[in-house]
């Protein structure tokens, strides 16, 4: 691994990532709070934002604040830029 440089530039704006279901989720983020989709139905939880539950095929959700008392699993590094908008180095 190499040295880490300075950026000195703000970060980019993460444009079309506001759009949709996912509007609510970075909404919620926004104010401090983690919020996933529960199932109204069958009480499954799901993220990424989709309209209906992989689980019963309910199109019913809510937005359930999470209880904070998850483990991380796993993690993964991006090798390439996943939004147009990180295309410029540092981050590609």
């Amino acid at each position: 691994m190499g040295t880490p440089t300075a950026y000195d530039r703000p970060l980019p704006l993460l444009t079309g990532m506001t759009q949709g279901l996912t509007q609510a989720f970075y909404g919620f983020c926004r104010i401090g709070e983690l919020r996933f989709q529960r199932c109204t139905a069958c009480g499954t939880w799901r993220h990424v934002p989709r309209p209906m539950c992989p689980g019963c095929g309910s199109w019913n959700f809510e937005w359930a604040k999470s209880a904070g008392r998850g483990r991380l699993f796993t993690w993964t590094v991006a090798c390439r830029p996943m939004h147009p908008a990180f295309t410029e180095l540092p981050y590609a």
